[in-house]
Formats: C-alpha cells, sequence, structure tokens
C-alpha cells in the first residue's frame, strides 16, 4: 500500500534536508484533520510530501502525530516522473455534481489544466457572486484527488468563465497549443483515437481537449475552434453526458500521449 501523499505550498519551508533530520511538517488543517481522524496516522508510519511545482517528493516517518500538528524524520527523497507532455481540458459547465466528477476523474487522468466554461447552451449558469465558491470547492476537489492518485501536484483549476471570455483570454494566437480536439456529435468525423493518432506531433506537445455542455457546442463556438486550429473527433455513435465524455476523451488521450511521449523528471 502506498504512503498517504501531501501537498504543501512552494513557499512553505521543509528545513530537513538530510536523512535524519526531523522537522515540523507544515501541513493545512485540512491535511492535519485528514491525517489524524480519517487515517488516524500513528508514530512509526511514513507519509510523503511534495512542495507544489517542485520535482521531488520527500517520505517522512511520523515521530509525533497530533491533531494540532505533526513532526516527521526524513527518511529519503525521491525523483518524481511526469508525463512529457500537458493536457489540458475545457469543458462545459454542468448541473449538479458532475462537475466534481469532472474534477476528479480529470485529476486521477493527469490532466494539467480544466477550464470549466459556459458555453451558449450550458445549463446551468450559476451567477458571479456563486462561481467563486463553486471554484474553490473544485480546486478542493482537485487536490484531494491528487493526493489520492499519488500526483506531483493537483491540476490548475480556472475560475468559471463565459466561452467568449475564455476565448477573448486565451492564448491561441501566441500558439500556445499543438493540437485542439473537440469532440462534436453534430457531423460525421473521424474516431478520437484515430485523429490524435495520425497528427504529428513535436516534443512535450500541449494538448487542449474542449467537451461542451449538456446543450452541445454550437456552430458559431465550432467556427471559433476551427478558426484557432481545432480539429473535430468523434467518441463514437452514442450521446455521451458531459462527464462521460470528459473522462472517455481524457482517457483515450492520455493513453496515446503516454505511448508517443512517455515521462521525465518533474523539474
Amino acid at each position: 500500500m502506498a504512503d498517504p501523499r501531501f501537498f504543501i505550498d512552494p513557499d512553505d519551508a521543509l528545513p530537513a534536508d538530510e536523512v535524519g533530520a526531523e522537522c515540523v511538517l507544515p501541513l493545512s488543517d485540512d491535511d492535519l484533520h485528514h491525517l489524524y481522524h480519517v487515517l488516524r496516522a500513528e508514530v512509526g508510519e511514513n507519509i510523503e510530501v511534495v512542495r507544489r511545482m517542485e520535482w521531488q517528493v520527500r517520505v517522512f516517518q511520523l515521530t509525533a502525530v497530533g491533531a494540532d500538528g505533526v513532526t516527521g524524520r526524513l527518511v529519503r527523497a525521491e525523483v518524481l516522473q511526469q508525463p512529457a507532455y500537458t493536457l489540458d481540458l475545457l469543458f462545459g459547465y454542468a448541473k449538479g455534481d458532475k462537475n466534481e466528477t469532472i474534477v476528479r476523474q480529470a485529476t486521477e487522468l493527469g490532466v494539467d489544466h480544466l477550464y470549466p466554461t459556459l458555453f451558449a447552451r450550458s445549463v446551468a449558469r450559476p451567477d458571479a457572486r456563486k462561481r467563486e465558491a463553486k471554484t474553490a470547492r473544485l480546486r478542493g476537489v482537485a487536490t484531494a484527488a491528487a493526493r489520492q492518485s499519488h500526483r506531483v501536484s493537483p491540476p490548475d483549476i480556472a475560475a468559471i468563465m463565459t466561452f467568449a471570455r475564455f476565448f477573448s483570454r486565451s492564448p491561441f494566437d501566441r500558439g500556445l497549443y499543438d493540437l485542439i480536439l473537440v469532440p462534436w456529435e453534430e457531423e460525421a468525423a473521424r474516431p478520437l483515437s484515430t485523429t490524435i493518432a495520425d497528427i504529428p506531433l513535436p516534443q512535450n506537445p500541449r494538448v487542449l481537449l474542449v467537451i461542451g455542455p449538456e446543450g452541445g457546442i454550437t456552430t458559431d463556438e465550432i467556427v471559433l475552434l476551427r478558426d484557432a486550429g481545432a480539429v473535430t473527433c468523434s467518441l463514437g455513435a452514442t450521446i455521451l453526458r458531459v462527464d462521460t465524455a470528459c473522462a472517455a476523451a481524457c482517457a483515450i488521450v492520455a493513453d496515446a500521449l503516454a505511448a508517443r511521449c512517455g515521462t521525465v523528471d518533474a523539474r
């Protein structure tokens, strides 16, 4: 069974640099609660600590455990590996708890950035006051999923915004993405799996997946995406819910990219 993993902020200090050194572990209140009350960790157990945006995991053996804090002795430090590609997901913000499902599954599948987006046909349309709280909730879900799946770091979750605003702020015109893939059910298109397999990609490619809302992507939105270089494709003959479509598409693309690109040290 893998040791539990926790993430700390980049500016949090971890003074233990040598094996055997002991320090107070700067875990958040939520992480302390999870470690003490949920995992019921005890002295002598190991936990992994990763500073966000770093390339190293440090393994500590707990020397003191309490609800208000923990200390640990450094056991070892390991260089982490991460995929040699970047996979981002822009998805139609959905009703109910589907958004949490999308974020959790995308995190487990290795997505780097998620953009919850209000398309023209989006049914759920939280007002500006509620978007901040909902975004914070999704970021919490991403952190928990990254911890469970032993990622190098949680994905970045952008604030909920409209498609028009995303497009006006997006870096498409600066060539950020090497490939933009858009499953679209309103026309006959090649399967996603063969589409990505046949398209040449550079080293360390950056790929964006666009999954529309429950009401579908409009023709006008497709035109904007195609003008930015997007390639439309198919996820099959049936119409999928947005959460199912996100999971299926991310799995297909991540598998194809992993086979082509491999991994590198997470530096």
